[in-house]
């Protein structure tokens, strides 16, 4: 008798739980899921327009692309409900992901970090708005400049080339 009563409790506690089952697979998923966020660089500012961010489904395949607006932000809108990769490259720069879960949650926000990489200078980084400033020590004229302030060649090693003419008596060239 006692074998019979548990045989039914377990064969109840079975139907139950396959109950639940059935329903949390019947439930419609979320369309207003979202993930925000903001690309940056290490050195400070934000990252410029237009960056490449890639959306990825841990389920597998791209969920979607967008670029960065003028201040780094990306939104991704109406995903569904999954575990994301949220991934962003930039020449000179590693690439930078994060892992986003919205099984828990509709809404996501991740700052993307883009570093640079060791094998290369770090890239200057604009100025941005009205009021940026940028530092006299790193304004140089790039080396392939070929011309000097006053419109005559320059060999780039600071010689000059044939044809050079000086208005001051005594500056012509052998």
């Amino acid at each position: 008798m006692k074998y019979s009563l548990i045989l039914t409790l377990i064969a109840q506690l079975a139907i139950l739980i396959c109950r639940a089952d059935a329903q949390t697979r019947s439930k419609p998923p979320a369309t207003n899921t979202q993930i925000q966020g903001q690309i940056r660089f290490s050195e400070g500012p934000s990252a410029p327009q237009g960056i490449m961010v890639t959306l990825e489904s841990m389920r597998g395949g791209v969920a979607g692309q967008t670029q960065t607006d003028s201040q780094g932000k990306f939104s991704f809108s109406q995903i569904g409900q999954s575990v994301f990769l949220v991934h962003a490259k930039y020449p000179g720069y590693r690439e930078a992901a994060e892992q986003v879960d919205l099984t828990v949650t509709p809404f996501g926000y991740v700052i993307l970090e883009l570093r640079p990489l060791p094998s290369e200078k770090a890239k200057n980084v604009p100025p941005e708005g009205a009021g940026a400033k940028i530092s006299a020590q790193s304004a140089a004229a790039p080396p392939e400049a070929a011309t000097s302030c006053c419109g005559c060649s320059s060999d780039g090693r600071g010689g000059r080339t044939k044809g050079w003419f000086s208005p001051w008596p005594g500056n012509f060239p052998e």
